[in-house]
């Protein structure tokens, strides 16, 4: 409760300088996708999720959950560097933010291209990323309307990515702006159904538009992350400053952890931080076991790795 109590009279923004300090110092991880490498500009997965929230935070979002009973929630919405793993910006939101195209188009980054689920087909939304001078894929709904005025021919590479078709056109009028677009349509492999994507990127190759959005999961493992391994699935706090708060030492917590390790942060090494700052473990301890840790990790692959090609070599 003395934490609880603590983090109501605490102002979440005064974290910021210091989430982008550690930030400034990520540039030298690697990425994760050499395909992927090449692109010039940020990849922003872009997403929201709820945490349960008690009935009489008066702010949050009105629910009623599996039980019938009414709750509350209240929404993370994440923008996340897919390529790095880390969060470029995130706030929080009640009843009062509107929908999550209307909370993100007030937040949008300047020079990124942004991978959104088809909550974001909101014209509203897409103006201001095209606005702010970035671009998006974006995956449409079944009743949106694409006026195509090019059908682009597919390479092999496209074929064997399961690309059906690539498309130059415009939107609706109801879009209200007459430039052009890219509608890319996707075979997906598991429910055997196409999947449209709309996207600003004119010049890069069908297959590569598919790739993109496949990113966008990573936004939801880092949901899963929170609520599993970082333990933020019951929050401790009812104001918006207090659970902006948890959530922004969360970030801190993936920061720092990159910085030292080079590695997104599992459960062991969020134990690890735990016991450090229960002063049962020091940071220099902390670094020499995940360390070793890593280096049994990275035998245990090259082992697996040999394994694999040993098993594909003719007989």
């Amino acid at each position: 409760s003395t934490l609880s109590d603590a983090l109501s009279s605490m102002d979440p923004e005064l974290l910021l300088p210091i989430i982008k300090s550690l930030m400034s110092r990520l540039p030298g991880l690697s990425r994760v996708d050499a395909d992927l490498a090449g692109m010039l500009k940020t990849i922003i997965a872009a997403d929201g999720s709820v945490f349960t929230t008690p009935a009489d935070v008066l702010w949050a979002i009105n629910a009623r959950r599996s039980n019938g009973k009414k709750g509350g929630q209240i929404r993370l919405n994440m923008q996340l560097d897919v390529l790095h793993f880390v969060p470029a910006r995130l706030s929080v939101s009640g009843a009062d933010e509107g929908n999550e195209a209307d909370a993100f188009a007030k937040e949008l980054l300047a020079g990124v291209i942004y991978l959104n689920d088809r909550n974001f087909v909101d014209f509203d939304y897409l103006h201001a990323v095209l606005d702010i001078g970035s671009d998006f894929v974006v995956r449409l709904k079944a009743d949106t309307s694409f006026n195509v005025v090019e059908e682009r021919p597919l390479t092999q590479e496209d074929r064997d990515a399961g690309i059906i078709s690539d498309r130059i056109g415009r939107l609706s009028k109801d879009f209200n702006d007459d430039r052009l677009f890219r509608e890319v349509v996707v075979m997906d492999p598991k429910s055997q159904k196409p999947v449209r994507f709309l996207t600003t990127l004119l010049d890069v190759p069908a297959w590569v538009i598919g790739k993109l959005y496949r990113h966008r999961w990573m936004v939801e493992l880092f949901f899963k992350w929170l609520k599993c391994v970082a333990k933020l699935r019951h929050l401790i706090n009812h104001t918006k400053e207090g659970i902006t708060t948890q959530f922004y030492v969360a970030v801190i917590m993936v920061l720092l952890t990159y910085l030292r390790t080079g590695h997104k942060p599992g459960v062991y090494e969020t134990n690890c931080l735990g016991w450090v700052a229960a002063g049962f473990m020091s940071a220099k301890r902390m670094g020499e076991v995940l360390a070793r840790r890593q280096r049994e990790r990275d035998l245990a692959n090259a082992r697996l790795a040999r394994i694999k090609a040993a098993a594909k070599k003719p007989a």
